[in-house]
């Protein structure tokens, strides 16, 4: 007689992520797929992967802050640009290798969002929204005065290369930002299942009492600031190395509000929220250039200038309704979806 659904029977099962063999036949399909794209050899498919993977690299960075540490933050396009920057200047000035900078840029906006993360020490909330917002602006500031690193007009980058390998086409960028995303989608993966993650969530959760409890509240805020930082700089080098020039017109306040709403729309405080709001979010944005001529075409009077922004107006209704309707995002809705098949043949709850 088979046992009724499918459960665990042992704590490595319990732990384990992929549990049963159809995960296993998910997790080999999606690899497929994105590891077949590039033999399509489409220069547009080719370009939205390449995208979504530096969006979900900073989205990963900026999960571990707010959605697992609780710190609202408005400074990540900023820390972003620190490490376009940091990565165009190590290879330019220093020839520094492509992987090696991106490395460090990593590493010194770790030490920049530290910097600017120092205010969680007593405030949150409301007012650490602020704060990041006042580092978005100085960050900026600082950046456009500073002439030697590239300044206003911005820092031109070389084609990146590892050792022989030079990064030339768009399956090479593709292939290397897909593997870096997996990597960073590995380590986050794992943060919440061991003691910094469990640290992360119990300040989210309550400051006092995880104080009360021992845990040196001041310390993992600094930490996740660091980590987060880390995550947002390698993912800005990567930008900055695939549009060929580090330029803060990539990174404004309009971008660190849609990283916060993608990571909204995708779930806050799990892993596959990032690459779900990742994903949303650019279907969103090419759906509604694709649909911006048409509604010109029918509707005249909104005029080019209203259609160019139906791409910001369609994304901002999206975050509402998430908020409002499903404020736990796409990835408890996937959550919901797999109990329908994930006890067979009856439920063992």
């Amino acid at each position: 007689m088979r046992p009724c659904g499918v459960y665990n029977t042992s704590y490595s099962q319990d732990r384990a992520v992929i549990r049963t063999n159809l995960q296993w036949g998910w997790l080999i399909a999606f690899f497929g797929f994105i590891f077949a794209l590039p033999l399509l050899k489409n220069e547009y498919f080719l370009t939205l992967g390449i995208l979504i993977g530096i969006n979900v690299i900073s989205l990963h960075g900026l999960n571990i802050l707010t959605g697992y540490t609780g710190q609202l933050s408005l400074g990540h396009a900023a820390f972003m640009t620190v490490g376009a920057f940091t990565a165009s200047n190590l290879v330019v000035e220093f020839n520094f290798p492509f992987l090696l900078a991106l490395f460090c840029s990593g590493l010194v906006t770790s030490v920049v969002g530290v910097l600017f993360g120092a205010p969680s020490i007593r405030i949150k909330g409301f007012y650490l929204v602020m704060a990041t917002l006042a580092g978005h602006y100085v960050i900026l500031f600082i950046i456009h005065r500073w002439e030697a690193i590239g300044g206003f007009i911005g820092k031109l980058t070389p084609t990146a290369s590892i050792g022989p390998l030079v990064v030339d086409t768009s399956v090479k960028f593709y292939l290397l930002t897909t593997i870096i995303a997996i990597v960073g989608t590995y380590v986050a993966l794992n943060v919440p299942r061991s003691n910094l993650g469990r640290a992360f969530i119990a300040v989210r959760d309550h400051d006092i009492a995880a104080m009360i409890l021992g845990i040196n509240v001041a310390y993992y805020k600094f930490l996740a600031f660091g980590i987060s930082s880390f995550y947002a700089g390698v993912a800005g080098g990567l930008l900055a190395f695939y549009f060929g020039i580090a330029h803060t017109q990539f990174f404004s306040l309009t971008q660190a509000v849609w990283l916060l709403g993608m990571l909204i729309v995708g779930g806050l405080g799990s892993t596959l929220g990032p690459i779900f709001g990742a994903i949303f979010f650019q279907l969103i944005n090419e759906l509604s250039t694709r649909a911006g001529p048409i509604i010109v075409k029918f509707l005249p009077g909104l005029g080019e200038t209203a259609a160019s922004q139906i791409a910001n107006i369609l994304w901002a209704i999206f975050i509402l309704f998430f908020i409002i309707k499903e404020p736990r995002g796409i990835n408890h809705m996937w959550q919901v979806l797999k109990k329908l098949y994930r006890l067979h043949p009856f439920s063992h709850e």
